[in-house]
């Protein structure tokens, strides 16, 4: 599907990798590899060199604003079995070996060079959600709507610098589905809004989820991909937020995964 600015989406492109706007493909649906790998070390065992490391990197890549936390390898998510009082329950692969995480996102890219140009240019590096207890990337977006940020985001008070503007597009691409859009407030509300909070943001991101939900068209059984996943029947105990993708000028896409 093109878009006015020259733009569609593409079902094989992946995840931006910082500023560089480089791609990484996806060949897989675990949720380890979908992170940069400049962003997960294998070890790391002097903190020092590692931060001065990450500081000559946001330095070289003219950064302009503190990154939230950056994860170690994930290899969990605390997945809240009820969401109403019951047990968080650590959902490992290797403790759960018929738990998967499947990627849902098909992210959005302008089509052409010189649209690229002129939309790609000065993005911000992805927001990752961390999970409190875990300390690994991906939150449940039911936890989100169903519970205080406090128990369970990491960082969830720190201010969100990432967004100039007020209002931007929120742009969600889910596999098998029409695109879907909408205007997304990224800083309070009011006369002179300031930036909101990573827990703020997330409750947000998550309502536009739940629209999403209501409002998504399914693609034709001839125009969708194999192995696609209807949105209408995930429960939203089963979709997790990786994050907050800076897909183009003025346009922010949430990174989800499902619990298969």
């Amino acid at each position: 599907m093109s878009y006015s600015d020259g733009s569609s989406t593409r079902a094989d492109s992946g995840i931006f990798l910082s500023r560089q706007h480089v791609h990484e493909n996806r060949s897989a649906d675990d949720l380890w590899s979908f992170f940069p790998q400049w962003a997960l070390p294998e070890t790391q065992t002097d903190d020092a060199a590692a931060a001065s490391q990450n500081a000559n990197l946001r330095d070289a890549q003219d950064q302009v604003f503190e990154p939230i936390h950056i994860p170690p390898r994930p290899h969990a998510i605390i997945y809240s079995s009820g969401c109403n009082g019951g047990d968080a329950q650590d959902l490992t692969p290797s403790d759960h070996p018929t738990l998967q995480f499947k990627s849902v996102t098909v992210v959005y890219q302008p089509i052409t060079t010189r649209s690229r140009t002129l939309y790609l240019g000065g993005l911000s590096e992805p927001i990752r959600f961390v999970h409190k207890e875990s300390g690994n990337v991906g939150i449940v977006i039911q936890d989100i709507l169903s519970r205080k940020p406090e128990t369970f985001i990491r960082d969830w008070q720190r201010v969100v610098k990432n967004f100039e503007q007020s209002k931007l597009t929120l742009r969600l691409n889910w596999e098998g589905c029409e695109p879907w859009n909408c205007q997304f407030w990224a800083k309070t509300y009011g006369k002179h809004p300031k930036p909101i909070t990573v827990g703020k943001l997330a409750r947000r991101i998550a309502i536009a989820v739940q629209r999403f939900q209501r409002n998504v068209k399914i693609l034709s059984d001839s125009n969708r991909p194999q192995g696609a996943v209807n949105p209408t029947i995930v429960a939203l105990d089963r979709i997790v937020l990786l994050g907050f993708l800076h897909v183009s000028k003025g346009s922010w896409q949430p990174d989800l995964v499902i619990l298969v």
